[in-house]
């Protein structure tokens, strides 16, 4: 059986690695959070969750935000956090979604998505990935 070869080195791999599973754990929390603010059961919240892609879960978070919190102040000093993570969220789909290739000059790999960019001038090198 032939091996598969990857662009990405098994350090690169490793840190897209932990990329997803740092995201894995935020939108376990969202989903928690919306559930217990629902008043849901695991079995039954999977139902209203399941459905939900990330942004949409940040989304209710944020609307449910000043019912949740007793003071309507603290809830809208969430709102740079909610962006945060959703622009967070665009980047990991940049990274995962993309088509990595090795750069001829730099021998760097180099991810380019059509989907998120739309021009191979906004291209994520994996020498650029946070540690």
């Amino acid at each position: 059986m032939a091996a598969i070869r990857y662009t990405l080195n098994d350090d690169q791999l490793m840190q897209l690695g932990k990329i997803h599973s740092c995201f894995g754990t935020i939108e376990q929390l969202l989903q928690m959070i919306i559930l217990a603010a629902y008043k849901l059961n695991i079995t039954n919240g999977r139902m209203l969750v399941g459905r939900m892609d990330f942004q949409q879960k940040v989304e209710v978070l944020k609307e449910m935000a000043p019912q949740l919190m007793s003071n309507s102040k603290a809830a809208k000093q969430l709102e740079p956090l909610y962006s945060r993570i959703k622009s967070l969220a665009v980047q990991r789909n940049r990274l995962t979604h993309a088509a990595w290739s090795k750069s001829t000059k730099t021998n760097d790999a180099i991810a380019v998505a059509f989907k998120h960019w739309g021009k191979f001038d906004n291209m994520v090198r994996a020498s650029k990935l946070p540690a």
